[in-house]
């Protein structure tokens, strides 16, 4: 890739700007840092300076700059005959070793796409007219939007921004270099208000630096098939001798950090239905309403209902400590709930168990928290209340904690679950059972995102506690009709099914069992 690089830079070195680029000296609302040129070896008609008016996402005044990379979209014998394609501005003026200088800019990525074959898109690069690109802005599939010192360091990216933190919203990017070829060379970045990176040592070579943006896909023609469509936008492209004369979305170091605004909402706001994409961006939204399924939103949370339980040592009569192990099994029949302790003591029962997930969810790709853990603790009762009634109940209490990760900072979780059961027999083969079931329910904590919106980061807090409580009511009739058969009814009456406020859910079962 380097030898590649520095070829390109040789055979355009004499030309460096396009002859259909004067349009962009009047390009004044995207920036400052103008004039600019488009790369000869882009195809005509991928870039254009798009209006917020017409619907394109701009950051700031009523313009932004749209880069299209398409597969086919390549000019010139080099790009061409390697399969490279590029749609990319050089942006006016020159560094020189020892200069120190400020830029900024804004960028946008519209629905974007990955491409296949292990090709990272460059979407910015400090270059050398005649010698190597000596730093890039690189779309890693594996990790998002890095950057890189290939000429100094070979591969050894550093985040900017998560891959799930990509799509359609605007990032900050603002870098301060003093350019040197010795050991006082400074190059840090901030994205969004935190510094990223902070290099010191040897960033130029050759004799002078440009800079170079857009997107360019070096050799994907001959790697993969899978080639989507990229459309990434550009505003406000800055330059100059200060932080203050190129920041506008975030503070200038040294100054006063603006307090980050905080936005709380409930996560039925946040949690996508079948219709609709939410109200945040894309990916908070999916992982909400991912974890929110499989924990929020779901009556088969965790419960001690399936287990069977057994004395492992008594110290007397109803007394000792007990076991409990999961009927819940995966594909392979392996138990995938925790094994349960606890003790027996006459007619109460106290069971508790631990696991590494948050109620069941381990982690995704946006809910990264570290060292999830569940702790469960069951107290359950049964009592004789006469000859032939028999009541059963549980409270059943969980305990979520886990530390905070890249994407998300989760409170600690405090749910709560009740079931009880009364077991009447009027006659000896006629027994009817009388039951309510409420299944974990969480009754705090939330989920802390950073957002970004027009006017800058906030914090989003998603309230995990729904609006709703399941809770549903049974009437089960049992009719043994002779030692290996019996015919049992059941009707059920569900209030706010699986916590969701204003569902409800009937139901009526009729079954006929015969043992062989």
């Amino acid at each position: 890739m380097k030898l590649k690089s520095e070829l390109i830079v040789l055979s355009i070195a004499i030309l460096p700007f396009s002859a259909n680029a004067n349009w962009w000296n009047n390009a004044a609302d995207i920036g400052n840092w103008t004039p600019y040129a488009v790369h000869p070896f882009s195809k005509p008609g991928l870039i254009s300076l798009v209006n917020a008016s017409a619907g394109h996402p701009v950051r700031a005044g009523a313009q932004s700059i749209r880069f299209v990379r398409t597969r086919g979209g390549c000019v010139g014998a080099w790009d061409c005959g390697h399969g490279s394609q590029r749609t990319e501005l050089n942006a006016s003026g020159e560094e020189n070793n020892g200069q120190e200088r400020w830029y900024a800019w804004s960028v946008y990525h519209k629905d974007y796409q990955w491409i296949g074959g292990g090709v990272a898109p460059w979407e910015g690069q400090f270059k050398a007219l005649n010698g190597p690109s000596v730093m890039q802005f690189v779309m890693s599939v594996h990790h998002g939007l890095v950057a890189n010192f290939d000429h100094f360091e070979g591969w050894n990216p550093t985040v900017l921004v998560p891959k799930d933190q990509i799509n359609n919203r605007w990032h900050d990017i603002r870098v301060h270099a003093k350019w040197s070829s010795g050991a006082d060379g400074i190059f840090q970045i901030w994205v969004n208000g935190q510094l990223k990176v902070d290099r010191r040592g040897a960033n130029f070579a050759g004799d002078r630096l440009l800079f170079r943006y857009g997107v360019y896909a070096p050799d994907v023609v001959p790697r993969t098939s899978d080639d989507p469509t990229q459309v990434v936008y550009y505003d406000e492209v800055m330059k100059g001798a200060t932080c203050q004369s190129v920041s506008k979305f975030m503070p200038c170091p040294g100054a006063p950090q603006a307090p980050v605004p905080t936005v709380n909402v409930k996560v039925e706001s946040v949690a996508m239905s079948r219709d609709d994409r939410g109200r945040f961006a894309s990916e908070v939204d999916y992982a909400v309403t991912q974890f929110s399924d499989s924990v929020v939103f779901n009556r088969d949370a965790f419960s001690f209902k399936d287990y069977k339980h057994f004395v492992a040592y008594e110290t007397s009569e109803n007394r000792g400590m007990m076991l409990g192990i999961s009927g819940n099994t995966d594909v392979d029949k392996h138990i995938v709930s925790p094994v349960g302790i606890g003790w027996l003591f006459d007619d109460f029962a106290l069971m508790v168990a631990n696991d590494n997930s948050i109620l069941g969810f381990e982690k995704s790709r946006t809910f990264d928290y570290k060292n999830p853990t569940t702790t469960y603790v069951n107290l359950g009762f049964r009592k004789q209340l006469m000859n032939n009634v028999m009541l059963y109940s549980d409270l059943l209490y969980a305990y979520g904690d886990s530390q905070p990760g890249d994407n998300v900072t989760m409170s600690d979780i405090h749910a709560l679950g009740f079931n009880a059961k009364l077991n009447y027999t009027p006659l000896e083969n006629h027994s009817v059972v009388f039951s309510v079931d409420m299944p974990l329910h969480i009754e705090s904590g939330a989920g802390k995102f950073v957002e970004y919106g027009m006017q800058g980061p906030y914090n989003l807090n998603v309230d995990m506690s729904p609006e709703g409580r399941h809770i549903d009511f049974g009437v089960k009739h049992i009719y043994q009709l002779t030692y290996t058969s019996m015919f049992s009814t059941e009707v059920h009456y569900i209030n706010d099914a699986d916590h969701r406020r204003g569902e409800t859910d009937y139901s009526a079962i009729a079954k006929y069992n015969l043992a062989f």
